[in-house]
């Protein structure tokens, strides 16, 4: 594999072109606020002004760059916008057996250099280089798609019957240990993502506060069907209580 992108503005113009591939392959082409946020992942210097922070590298941008072989990327595609009851079924039927080749192991390595905080230029593309290691060495790949499974396994806890995390990759541990629902804390935005690998949440009529941070962006907000943001307390304790009955926990 070769792999040749100079910096964060070449990466962002290489998302872009590839966004609606990655869609395709995951299946969330009708989905533009995930096509969207995959897009946003990537970090802009503004021309020399401010540069434009945002949530950095993760197993979506991989694809999109081609860092990760195209025969491998279907679920990392699948995995950025929705998860799936095939996709978690992949997972756990080859974390049972980790090789270099899996696209779970793929997926794993790319997901360990994901910090999903307010990444800038520099250290966007110190992460694409730390994937590029990746990329080129299996040995080192297994290893730290190995070290990620390991951290994520005791990443989240029981709280009756919902997993809860304050670690990214916690709610997909969550699922993969066979919960329905879970959520998790997001520290660096100071808001809460609900999510199940089912087909929905059953908050499709919900309403939903209108506050927005600092850079403008809504706290609260259906991301996909199965997938929300909750920036308030009490409006968690709405959207969990829903989602519960729904589910069936």
């Amino acid at each position: 594999m070769t792999f040749d992108i100079r910096g964060a503005a070449e990466a962002l113009e290489t998302v872009r072109d590839n966004v609606e591939r990655v869609a395709a392959l995951g299946e969330w082409s009708a989905n533009e606020h995930a096509k969207g946020r995959l897009i946003g992942r990537v970090p802009q210097d503004n021309d020399g002004e401010d540069e434009v922070l945002a949530p950095g590298f993760d197993a979506g941008i991989a694809c999109a760059l081609s860092m990760i072989p195209e025969d491998k990327q279907r679920l990392s595609a699948v995995l950025h916008a929705a998860y799936t009851p095939e996709a978690i079924a992949q997972l756990r039927g080859e974390l049972e057996n980790m090789t270099p080749g899996t696209e779970t192991t793929w997926w794993l390595a790319a997901s360990s250099l994901c910090e999903e905080g307010n990444i800038s230029v520099l250290s966007f593309m110190a992460q694409v280089r730390q994937f590029e290691q990746l990329m080129l060495d299996p040995a080192k790949r297994l290893m730290a798609a190995k070290a990620e499974w390991n951290k994520l396994k005791g990443s989240f806890q029981d709280m009756n019957g919902v997993a809860y995390t304050t670690v990214d990759g916690g709610m997909q541990a969550g699922y993969i240990a066979g919960h329905k629902l879970a959520v998790g804390y997001a520290e660096n935005y100071g808001i809460h993502f609900v999510g199940t690998y089912l087909p929905s949440l059953g908050l499709e009529d919900f309403e939903w506060s209108d506050v927005c941070d600092k850079q403008g962006r809504s706290t609260s907000g259906l991301l996909g069907p199965n997938f929300a943001k909750v920036g308030d307390l009490v409006e968690l304790g709405e959207v969990i209580k829903i989602a519960r009955a729904h589910l069936k926990i």
